[in-house]
């Protein structure tokens, strides 16, 4: 259910909440996905068979910096598998190919657990890294970046090393800075990358989405759009470092008083949150003294 979003729980993880809102819908993330992936691999997908399949391959130890899904696709009929990883750590991740081969080989492994036929073969997967962090995406894009070997040698062991690429979007590339242009996005995904672009690092954040102003206009028009505008609007309320007069401003400019109404109240929330989180804390240190 994506209407319980950014309550409770999902405000102290707002990275991994509105990642998940918005691309565990199909209609959504098929444009992102056909993007990234390029159009030369996109022509081939049957887009219209994009579906959403259950489960999570996440490291334990990384559940702050990383959330995932999984897509299901048909490619000539046959199935074929888009895992989508979203990195909102700070930086990249040096050793991101043998992570998603170890992702990749335990979506493998459950198809394998399942009975999956030889006849069938493995459904290929086609590993996606969406990333946001402060700064640009440097690490190697393929496996074998990860050898360090000389030339003569690497081609010598190169039919019997592991290799293989992800497709990447880097939200901190200078490249990737006019979402608006990618005509295939919804305009909630549209506005969502602007939002993983500019709310942790942007000077002014109320500014850089106030460009958005007529898109968040166009999903104000419906119901489930003003409810994504009102998830979205409390990504950067929580995220951002605006002045709550200024977001209330653009709230009401988008979608009428109801949606400023709502982003006071959810500031109001995280204002009493924090202040039993303080008492708490307080008390405990108390106590240990």
């Amino acid at each position: 259910d994506h209407t319980d979003y950014l309550h409770d729980g999902h405000l102290h993880h707002p990275h991994d909440g509105l990642f998940h809102f918005v691309f565990a819908r199909p209609e959504h993330a098929a444009g992102e996905l056909a993007f990234v992936l390029g159009a030369d691999v996109a022509r081939h997908i049957d887009w219209k068979s994009l579906a959403l399949v259950p489960g999570t391959y996440i490291d334990e130890a990384l559940r702050q910096s990383e959330s995932d899904l999984l897509y299901s696709a048909r490619i000539l009929g046959r199935e074929t598998l888009i895992y989508l990883l979203f990195e909102h750590q700070s930086s990249s991740a040096p050793f991101m190919p043998p992570r998603l081969l170890g992702y990749m080989h335990a979506i493998w492994a459950r198809r394998l657990r399942e009975g999956m036929a030889v006849a069938d073969g493995l459904p290929p997967i086609l590993p996606v890294v969406l990333h946001h962090g402060a700064t640009g995406w440097t690490a190697p894009r393929r496996f074998s970046e990860l050898f360090v070997l000389p030339s003569d040698v690497r081609a010598a062991l190169s039919p019997l090393l592991v290799d293989f690429g992800y497709a990447l979007d880097d939200l901190t590339s200078p490249v990737t800075t006019d979402v608006r242009s990618r005509q295939a996005l919804t305009t909630l995904v549209k506005l969502v990358l602007r939002m993983f672009q500019r709310a942790r690092t942007s000077p002014n954040l109320v500014r850089d989405l106030a460009e958005f102003l007529i898109e968040m206009r166009e999903l104000a028009r419906t119901e489930v759009g003003l409810r994504d505008l009102r998830v979205a609007l409390r990504y950067a309320l929580v995220v951002g470092d605006a002045p709550l007069a200024d977001l209330r401003r653009l709230a009401r400019e988008a979608a009428g008083p109801r949606m400023e109404e709502d982003i006071v109240t959810t500031a109001e929330k995280l204002m009493a949150e924090g202040e039993a989180r303080g008492r708490a804390e307080g008390e405990a240190r108390g106590r240990a003294e």
